[in-house]
């Protein structure tokens, strides 16, 4: 089977060297870190198969951020080591990224900011935070030890159904998911194609964490169009990869990549609604 990491490093490689930037005054300090699970089915011709991703919440004050456990690792070890390279970070066997977006709600503005990559592009839009109407219900269950109550709601062309918590008092969740009067401990959606479900909660030492957003090159554009440029790429990556100016190496299997690309027909948003 023929490897295309030469070509990944150079993707891992661009996003060391935005790392390495100065942070943006987007930054607080992490009150809480929560892990959650994720398991979902990337592929509608093949819904027997599912993957899991571990994923990273932290809140702050006034901000919150949610990433993969992959873009956590490689923020903490680049802000560790500004110097570090891709060999380097491959030598530390790193988790990793199948998901490489990062959400920040912004409490007090009530708009919620998105980055994330289209190969070696870095995309940022924003919208709204209180963009789901949920409904809450009688439901109660123990979920993890919580009591936990159902809320059921809408976005991104899915229906969703939310289990929240007020015995942890934050009005959070995973991905995008805010707005109930407790934390969300689990949620998925109608067809179980993504399930998000908590794995722990810990509180953080002052000074010991930041939540940010690094100064990028970011293209500002909006959630429709950055849905639009995702999906050309899904149809048809070979064309971005040797469109993009970045050099391919002969070993580089760009068939593969394709395929690849094509399978992840299922994404947590099917609209820009």
């Amino acid at each position: 089977m023929k490897k295309f990491w030469i070509l990944i490093g150079l993707v891992v490689n661009f996003c060391f060297s935005s790392a390495g930037q100065k942070v943006s005054s987007i930054s607080e300090d992490a009150k809480f870190k929560l892990f959650y699970s994720l398991e979902f089915k990337q592929d509608t011709l093949d819904l027997d198969y599912s993957r899991k991703e571990k994923m990273v919440l932290l809140v702050g004050e006034t901000i919150s951020k949610f990433l993969s456990y992959g873009n956590y690792f490689m923020d903490s070890t680049s802000m560790a080591n500004p110097e570090m390279n891709f060999d380097l970070y491959l030598s530390l066997n790193p988790p990793r990224i199948i998901h490489h977006f990062q959400v920040f709600k912004l409490f007090d503005s009530g708009n919620m900011l998105t980055v994330d990559r289209v190969f070696a592009d870095s995309f940022q839009y924003s919208e709204m935070i209180n963009n789901i109407q949920w409904e809450i219900t009688n439901s109660t269950e123990i979920i993890l030890g919580y009591k936990a109550q159902k809320a059921i709601g809408k976005f991104g062309g899915r229906t969703w159904n939310a289990w929240f918590t007020t015995e942890i008092p934050l009005s959070n969740g995973p991905y995008k998911f805010h707005g109930l009067p407790g934390l969300i401990i689990k949620v998925f959606d109608s067809q179980n194609h993504y399930v998000f479900e908590l794995e722990s909660f810990q509180e953080v030492r002052p000074n010991n964490e930041k939540i940010f957003l690094r100064r990028g090159n970011y293209i500002q554009t909006s959630k429709r169009d950055f849905f639009d440029v995702r999906e050309k790429f899904r149809q048809d990556a070979i064309a971005g990869i040797l469109t993009s100016g970045m050099p391919v190496h002969e070993s580089t299997d760009l068939n593969r990549i394709q395929d690849n690309q094509r399978r992840r027909n299922n994404p947590i948003e099917l609209t820009a609604d």
